[in-house]
């Protein structure tokens, strides 16, 4: 049985259809024991830091930032594209940074995973082979890689995460608290219920 996936009806509203595939595929294949959050966003006192297109974890294992380009996407003389515009920032970049300020965030509530790191997933695009930029070497999954996930995840995971240490508090729960899964108010005055 898949492990749970954040949100569990639908994922959260997004323009991207490439993000919508990639929840569907973890609904249908996250292997057991990860858990996955769709749209994780995380700030500092009152700035912004930025938003992971997913965020997997596993108790054990270490938590992965998943960053999702839907489209013809393709590196060409070193630079990205997607669609045949340039991109301003490469997608292993952009799931490292944010990667960095949620490993921040997390140490903020005195808690760490026992490993973190990064990968890239390609929806819309067949690889044949994976990327040789050496950073990239067995962390992009494309749609053949997706549809697979159970198989090809794991091995994702062992290249993009260094050997898990020692886990610091209850770094999962704190994952969850973070997404907001829930929240709800009254107006003032007006009886529960």
């Amino acid at each position: 049985m898949p492990g749970p996936v954040f949100p569990s009806e639908a994922p959260r509203p997004s323009r991207s259809q490439a993000e919508l595939r990639v929840w569907e595929r973890l609904k249908k294949q996250l292997p057991d024991g990860w858990t996955a959050w769709h749209s994780l966003r995380v700030k500092e006192g009152n700035t912004y830091l930025g938003e992971a297109d997913f965020v997997l974890a596993h108790p054990q294992r270490g938590l992965l930032v998943l960053e999702v380009k839907g489209g013809t996407v393709e590196q060409r003389d070193g630079r990205w594209l997607s669609n045949g515009t340039a991109l301003e920032h490469a997608p292993l970049d952009q799931a490292r940074d944010f990667l960095s300020s949620l490993v921040k965030r997390l140490g903020e509530l005195r808690c760490q995973p026992p490993a973190w790191g990064a990968a890239v997933a390609l929806p819309d695009v067949d690889l044949d082979g994976q990327p040789t930029q050496d950073d990239l070497a067995g962390v992009v999954l494309g749609r053949n890689h997706l549809a697979w996930l159970a198989e090809s995840l794991p091995a994702a995971v062992e290249r993009a995460l260094p050997p898990a240490g020692d886990a610091v508090g209850e770094w999962m729960k704190a994952l969850q608290v973070l997404w907001g899964e829930g929240w709800a108010d009254r107006w003032p005055g007006l009886p529960a219920g």
